[in-house]
């Protein structure tokens, strides 16, 4: 990496989408960072979207005053609680420049840490991770995500799996043949990576949250990581027909072996283990494969109703 800015910052403009949550007491504190932040490097064409995502708090006040203060302050209203990703594609359905970036509301991903990426994606790049040197998280969350992300690696070929962040700065372009409303995925990622492999990541500092804790639970990360998975490959529908290939043919073998003991005449009444094991396994092998399949048919159905990724209520004024 060179030693200087080598985005001309008067040229490039950037569209900064922050999806707010019950974060009355850290969103200031986000946008004052952002804002000196860009001023460091003399940054001049960018613009903050506070998407209120249905908070229950103060957010909403904190966000209009912001916005009444700061003119590169915008505020998009969500008509109720759509989730972080619908949030950020509400936002970028609302942005006017051609560069986007993405940071939460809490004050964990660094606004000072943004320069970094926006000079990383200068170096040839479509989209730029912020990947924290050391996760803040439970040890428990640590290694689900791990595992996660290693399997997304390892099975599905999605490279750059264990660098997913939701600090992250890219080309709108990537999106730019992609319907936001009626995206079936519903992850950001999912949407980029169909896009581009021009793909960098920059290490960052993840303090240790102060206020508040994570609203993700571990079944919202189990929900987000199966649509992550569906979203991106039919691999696992594949994965599912291996399973059934498997269980018939240990059925084969088995019936096969049950076959020469009869005729030679050491079948009695035992065998009640073996039996109980197999239609165990074929039972298990079945409902894996109805899991798989009621995962892809109930994505096809979301999407033939019609439902919304987001309905923006209100582009507020202050």
């Amino acid at each position: 990496m060179g030693d200087s800015m080598t985005i001309d910052t008067h040229d490039i403009g950037l569209s900064i989408v922050i999806p707010c949550y019950q974060s009355e007491f850290s969103l200031s504190n986000v946008v004052l960072g952002i804002r000196e932040a860009l001023k460091q490097i003399n940054f001049v064409n960018y613009e903050i979207l506070l998407v209120l995502d249905g908070p229950t708090d103060g957010t909403t006040e904190i966000a209009l005053s912001l916005q009444g203060k700061f003119s590169e302050c915008r505020v998009i209203e969500l008509s109720r609680n759509f989730g972080q990703h619908a949030a950020i594609f509400a936002g970028i359905s609302c942005s006017k420049y051609e560069v986007i970036a993405t940071l939460d509301d809490d004050g964990q991903h660094k606004p000072s840490e943004l320069p970094s990426l926006i000079k990383e994606l200068s170096f040839d790049a479509d989209l730029v991770y912020g990947v924290p040197h050391d996760d803040e998280h439970s040890f428990i969350r640590n290694v689900a995500s791990t595992m996660f992300k290693y399997g997304l690696f390892r099975i599905l070929g999605m490279k750059n799996a264990r660098d997913i962040s939701a600090f992250r700065i890219f080309r709108k372009s990537l999106l730019q043949n992609v319907d936001l409303q009626k995206i079936s995925t519903g992850t950001v990622d999912i949407s980029l990576h169909w896009s581009t492999t021009r793909i960098r990541t920059v290490k960052t500092t993840m303090p240790k949250r102060i206020i508040g804790k994570s609203n993700y639970s571990f079944r919202t990360l189990f929900k987000f990581a199966i649509q992550m998975i569906i979203g991106y490959s039919v691999k696992p529908l594949k994965f599912a027909l291996v399973l059934g290939l498997l269980g018939f043919l240990a059925s084969a073998l088995l019936t096969l072996y049950f076959l020469i003991q009869y005729f030679n005449g050491n079948i009695g009444v035992a065998g009640f283990s073996t039996l109980t094991i197999l239609i165990t396994a074929l039972a298990s092998i079945q409902l894996v494969t109805l899991g798989i399949l009621g995962e892809y048919i109930a994505s096809i159905h979301q999407k033939s109703i019609g439902k919304p990724m987001f309905n923006i209520r209100n582009s507020l004024s202050p």
